[in-house]
């Protein structure tokens, strides 16, 4: 049986002229490219790029995408995480815990809203994390998150929690994406606001932007 995969896969941080080439060989490589600002953490920059393969297991899905990966780290971008998601329902076929990560599951809920103060409020309550893509041009986008290593039935509940708050505010949700974290090299680039989303990171701290 193969499996839908979602790779986030981050580099170091970019300046300016960094991020025109990155997105270049992002289109390049038929990959789409962000950059994640997050307004808590220790890391507020996180340029990244999503790949989607389809594959038998995660071994398989990471060969895939170490092609873009080596193919970035020939351009000069060192890679900071490498983070491997599957839709929660298929969650009981990764009970393996790939070098001693324990998975967690995600929810992301995109909402167009200015002043996005509510928003904020709302997410910081539930123990959630609102970011922006600096990439793109709706400058209202906002995406929400909600992470935790507690079961599926409880992780459902904590999103619904959110959703019905922001429903209650007239806050639409445009867009909603389900997520369990089969893999995540690095954690601890989400310290600093992991912590208050029911999850921390016992990962060592890291020196953003000169991973080799």
């Amino acid at each position: 049986m193969s499996h839908n995969f979602q790779f986030h896969v981050t580099v170091g941080n970019l300046n300016l002229g960094k991020i025109t080439d990155f997105i270049s060989l992002c289109e390049k490589l038929n990959v789409k490219p962000l950059l994640i600002e997050l307004p808590v953490g220790d890391y507020l920059q996180q340029p990244m790029f999503t790949q989607k393969p389809f594959a038998k297991n995660l071994k398989e899905a990471r060969v895939i995408v170490a092609k873009t990966i080596t193919e970035l780290q020939k351009n000069g971008f060192a890679i900071a995480r490498e983070k491997a998601e599957v839709h929660p329902d298929d969650a009981c076929y990764f009970t393996e815990h790939y070098d001693g990560f324990t998975p967690y599951f995600e929810w992301h809920g995109t909402v167009l809203a200015e002043p996005i103060t509510l928003v904020e409020a709302i997410a910081t309550k539930n123990g959630a994390v609102v970011s922006k893509d600096s990439l793109d041009i709706d400058k209202r986008r906002r995406f929400i998150t909600v992470r935790t290593r507690d079961n599926k039935e409880k992780f459902y509940a904590m999103m619904s929690q959110v959703v019905n708050e922001l429903k209650a505010n007239n806050i639409e949700i445009v867009n909603e994406h389900l997520e369990y974290a089969v893999y995540d090299s690095c954690l601890a680039l989400d310290g600093g606001w992991a912590e208050k989303s029911q999850l921390g990171s016992n990962q060592p701290s890291l020196v953003y932007g000169n991973v080799q």
